[in-house]
């Protein structure tokens, strides 16, 4: 008796499914799908149009800024990634508000009724809200531009953007670094002054200092004009002792940045070729400094 109840209820249930979905309007349905979906498309394709557009617009305008001499390159590079970005967070907020107004959700009424909802996503947003607020700052204070060379939680290398959510980093490797600006408290911009070139030579001990000394003199002579990213006079503090007792030529200059590691390998090289010329003998492998000390 209790299985002929079951099988009866199965029967009346499968039945009222079948009615269901025979009472639905099928062409109707399949209709609104299709139209929904066009209009859809329609919409990606324009805001995409729009998007494109925007872009190409404010990169002209930079760019004739920056020709009129308005603006300097790497700050107009910078305002200009950022500016992309906030017209770019636009668009997509409008392509969604789009989207879902043509679904037939109405996006007022749901945020005006998320509740409990709403204060979840509110407490989540603190943090983009501090991106935000950190990034702006970051950049009215003009803490970093585009090309600047930086350290930023042990993270080091070249600023590629600065958004109001993150700031990207390329690392010497290759390596991009996304890092979200809420976490950013310490910038160590390498780029804002000079940068010394500190090269030691290693020679004998027995040299005669004061032939090497105006070797070097005479490459300094001769080759820094040919320089123009040497800021200051190349100094050569002469024969000095390194922890592990060796004896080395040092000379210090000071060049833009970015120029250092070129000027450092270059003299380097010129250095050695003079000192070797006058017989002076030096060590098979002298001791390059590497640097990235500011002026």
């Amino acid at each position: 008796m209790i299985l002929l109840t079951k099988s009866l209820d199965n029967v009346q249930n499968l039945n009222a499914m079948q009615r269901y979905f025979k009472s639905i309007d099928w062409d109707k349905v399949i209709s609104m799908v299709i139209h929904k979906s066009i209009l859809i498309i329609i919409i990606l394709i324009l805001f995409g149009f729009i998007r494109h557009i925007g872009i190409h617009f404010i990169k002209k305008g930079f760019k004739a800024y920056e020709t009129h001499g308005s603006l300097e390159s790497t700050w107009s590079l910078t305002l200009q990634r950022l500016t992309i970005n906030i017209f770019q967070y636009t668009v997509f907020f409008f392509v969604c508000y789009s989207v879902l107004s043509t679904l037939g959700i109405p996006v007022g009424s749901l945020i005006a009724g998320a509740g409990i909802a709403g204060v979840a996503i509110g407490l989540g947003a603190q943090g983009f809200i501090n991106d935000f607020l950190t990034g702006f700052f970051i950049i009215w204070e003009r803490q970093l531009e585009v090309g600047d060379y930086v350290t930023i939680n042990n993270i080091e290398g070249y600023v590629v953007s600065v958004g109001l959510r993150t700031t990207q980093i390329k690392g010497p490797d290759g390596t991009l670094n996304f890092i979200p600006n809420r976490t950013i408290t310490v910038i160590s911009n390498s780029s804002r002054e000079d940068m010394r070139v500190l090269i030691d030579i290693q020679v004998e001990s027995d040299i005669n200092v004061a032939k090497a000394i105006h070797v070097l003199e005479q490459v300094n002579q001769q080759y820094v004009p040919k320089y123009p990213s040497i800021t200051q006079d190349p100094k050569i503090l002469g024969l000095m002792t390194l922890p592990t007792g060796q004896y080395v030529l040092r000379t210090v200059m000071y060049t833009k940045n970015g120029d250092q590691f070129e000027v450092q390998r270059a003299f380097l090289a010129l250095y050695l070729k003079a000192l070797q010329k006058d017989h002076i003998p030096v060590v098979k492998h002298p001791t390059i400094a590497p640097t990235t000390s500011t002026k």
